[in-house]
């Protein structure tokens, strides 16, 4: 019979396996590549920031203008995932100016957590993929998530099997997930640099479309995922990037004040 401590360990365990372990999927190696490490990509072009970042803004919608969350979440896309290479699909979605962010504010329960997951997986199939080609959920003010990790991977999870078994979504939409909090069951412990791949500055669930995944593959992009993050994120050390998470969530905090 297990302890309890050994069922602690096997729910951590399966807390962060890649959902391809978890659930049958026609496309299992493009969904193993988002719920793990992501290799590098450099753009041959770079375009002036404070227009694309408006741009960005415009498209995630009037209720998201003026927003301090979402111009976070476009910092931390634009500072930490383009400009430490860790994913081989941000820059040329944030430069092609197809990336829509959407403050979940009224989100404050799992449940209402939910539905804003359905619409945007909806309003995501209903897009042109020239428009929109990727959507992130910032999820600030959701209690039972924003300081557990392990609650909110539950809830990927179930959001997931969702997709999994809604066939509007199934082999069309797929899951990357980030956390203030997040920790690798591997990592050796929770100040482990590698954790910082999968870190944002509030929770955020990030939809893709499967096929564009699926065409980055076949391209080979995402070959070599693990090593290259892993030293990237090792280089640079837990000091160096704690201070940029800590600056991030200081404009969270001075947005909140006033």
């Amino acid at each position: 019979m297990d302890t309890s401590q050994d069922r602690k360990a096997k729910d951590l365990a399966f807390a962060h396996a890649p959902a391809a372990l978890r659930a049958p999927c026609k496309t299992r190696q493009a969904r193993a590549v988002c719920s793990r490490l992501r290799e590098p990509i450099v753009s041959a072009r770079r375009v002036n920031r404070a227009h694309l970042i408006e741009k960005l803004l415009a498209l995630s919608g009037d209720e998201n203008s003026g927003d301090t969350v979402t111009s976070v979440v476009l910092s931390w896309a634009h500072g930490v995932v383009v400009n430490l290479n860790l994913c081989p699909f941000a820059e040329h979605e944030l430069d092609s100016g197809t990336v829509r962010v959407v403050n979940a504010r009224t989100a404050t329960t799992e449940n209402n957590a939910r539905l804003v997951f359905h619409r945007e997986c909806l309003h995501l199939l209903d897009a042109d993929r020239s428009e929109l080609s990727t959507t992130l959920i910032a999820l600030p003010l959701c209690a039972a998530v924003t300081g557990d990790f392990l609650a909110f991977t539950e809830m990927v999870h179930d959001l997931e099997d969702m997709i999994e078994n809604d066939d509007r979504f199934a082999d069309h939409i797929m899951i990357a997930a980030f956390h203030p909090k997040h920790q690798w069951a591997d990592a050796s412990s929770e100040a482990d640099p590698i954790n910082y791949d999968k870190r944002a500055p509030v929770p955020i669930i990030n939809l893709l479309r499967t096929a564009q995944v699926d065409e980055y593959i076949e391209q080979g992009r995402t070959s070599g995922i693990l090593e290259r993050n892993q030293r990237t994120l090792e280089r640079l050390g837990n000091a160096y990037l704690e201070k940029i998470y800590s600056e991030l969530a200081a404009q969270l905090e001075n947005a909140r004040q006033h």
